[in-house]
């Protein structure tokens, strides 16, 4: 679930100071997505999932961005699916957690890549020359003798 980027109204307890860093950070590669998940922080009133397309961080400050928006992207759940990133492209990524305005260290920074599509090599066109260039007979399709 992703919630809008401005503090609670309601943080359970400013006084307590700002979270615990996140922790257990992983992001799993799964049907053009990545899933990145962290440990759950006590006193905390959501999270901010920070991502970039290099590896100086931070600042997070992608080129490139996901469907569910720009970095970072609050969520009150301690994981997030992100959408619509090229393959081929390394993606960095850490989180903080939040007690309304008070914001936790970054957690430490992981990094996965979207791997490039596959070409299926059987429906690519079937290439009849031989090393020199010249075309092969193809015995299911041989030419018509001339008249």
């Amino acid at each position: 679930q992703v919630i809008n980027a401005t503090p609670s109204l309601n943080p359970t307890d400013p006084s307590a100071g700002p979270p615990e860093t996140p922790t257990g950070l992983t992001i799993n590669v799964v049907d053009g997505t990545l899933v990145v998940s962290w440990n759950a922080v006590g006193d905390t009133t959501h999270y901010h999932l920070h991502y970039d397309d290099d590896a100086n961080n931070p600042p997070f400050s992608p080129a490139i961005f996901a469907t569910e928006g720009a970095s970072p992207i609050a969520t009150s759940n301690p994981s997030i699916t992100l959408h619509g990133l090229p393959a081929g492209v390394t993606m960095y990524v850490a989180v903080t957690a939040l007690n309304g305005p008070l914001e936790s260290p970054f957690s430490a920074q992981q990094n996965a890549t979207l791997p490039a599509l596959s070409t299926d090599s059987d429906s690519a066109p079937e290439d009849n020359t031989d090393s020199s260039g010249d075309a092969e007979a193809d015995p299911e399709h041989t030419p018509l003798p001339a008249l």
